[in-house]
């Protein structure tokens, strides 16, 4: 079955909730519309999943209340643009999606991940989940170095400043970004912990030393919950 049908069968989730009752929430149906589309092999999956959110919005502001976007929703777009890298062709096999495609979803992300920082409604805010997902973006989509470096190098920085780095963010910057220049994004955000050359490598000079979260900055981690 395809997952874009997928999508549109779950969408009418909403319609009979209605039906049933107004008290019952349709978050459920929006969150279950974007995981279809972030598991979809349409080249529009990253739009896809921004059109739901939208739609989430714009019902919220007519007064349904039980569709009041959540920080989830946010980062359901942003996981579906994290896997814009993979299309299905004419034959049905997945092959890589073109550079234009990959710097569309890459544009849909940074435009959620600036949504999301404005603290669109009450209590949504970026959480590790929405900074670990958007460097993701970085790491996987084919996108020219400069934008995706710089894109995950602010997006960590910003992290950082907010006290909201996890496992999880920590091992997606890594994975963003070469080597050295990560070394630099932890120096750069304070991170003190080097040795007498000024580095945090491997024995043979090649590779960064595994770091631990416990090693870095306690600012860093600060406003991490438990269950991330």
């Amino acid at each position: 079955e395809d997952m874009a049908d997928v999508a549109a069968r779950t969408w009418n989730c909403e319609e009979e909730e209605e039906e049933i009752s107004r008290m019952r929430t349709t978050q459920r149906c929006y969150i279950l519309a974007q995981t279809a589309w972030a598991r979809s092999p349409s080249e529009r999956k990253a739009e896809g999943a921004l059109e739901v959110l939208e739609m989430m919005e714009a019902n919220y502001a007519i007064g349904n209340m039980d569709a009041k976007p959540t920080v989830q929703a946010y980062s359901m777009v942003l996981n579906a643009c994290a896997f814009a890298d993979m299309v299905q062709d004419e034959k049905g096999m997945l092959v890589k999606a073109t550079p234009e495609n990959q710097r569309r979803a890459f544009d849909v992300a940074q435009h959620t991940l600036d949504r999301v920082r404005g603290e669109p409604y009450p209590g949504v805010r970026p959480n590790p989940v929405i900074y670990g997902t958007f460097i993701k973006c970085c790491g996987r989509l084919n996108l020219p170095d400069d934008i995706a470096i710089k894109a995950a190098a602010r997006a960590f920085e910003d992290c950082c400043r907010r006290g909201l780095v996890s496992d999880f963010v920590l091992t997606q910057i890594r994975y963003a970004l070469p080597p050295e220049t990560f070394l630099k994004a932890l120096v750069k955000n304070g991170y003190r912990d080097l040795d007498k050359n000024g580095k945090t490598l491997s024995r043979d000079g090649k590779r960064i030393r595994h770091i631990l979260l416990r090693e870095l900055p306690k600012a860093w981690t600060k406003n991490v919950e438990s269950r991330f």
